[in-house]
């Protein structure tokens, strides 16, 4: 028997677990208060819905749109058509990325002549 399901998110919306983008502002002097985003801006499922027949298998990409040092988690259920729904956690954590550019001198370290 072929099978309909539909990926959708649980909650309406996700918090940023880590206090990095506060932390941040705080070295600055400045005090920003992170909203709480959608998690569909945050996590992202495709193929988001389909048909599946018997004995047929597909591969569900889950995407995670990074911010600079912050975790975020929710549920994503797949809806089965007739059937029950499958509750999947899901978790995106990204890395503080910092670095310095010198403005007087850069090292590229060995190039080719031709490169």
């Amino acid at each position: 028997m072929a099978v309909t399901y539909e990926w959708s998110f649980l909650e309406e919306e996700i918090t940023n677990l880590n206090a990095t983008k506060e932390d941040e502002s705080k070295k600055k002097g400045k005090k920003k208060e992170s909203k709480p985003l959608k998690i569909n801006e945050v996590f992202d499922i495709l193929p988001v819905s389909g048909v599946l027949m018997p004995g047929q298998t597909e591969n569900v990409e889950f995407t995670y749109y990074s911010g600079n040092g912050l975790t975020y988690n929710g549920i994503a259920v797949c809806s089965c058509q007739g059937g029950p729904d499958y509750e999947i956690p899901i978790v995106g954590s990204s890395s503080h990325v910092e670095f310095d550019l010198s403005t007087t001198e850069i090292d590229f370290g060995e190039v080719a002549y031709n490169e």
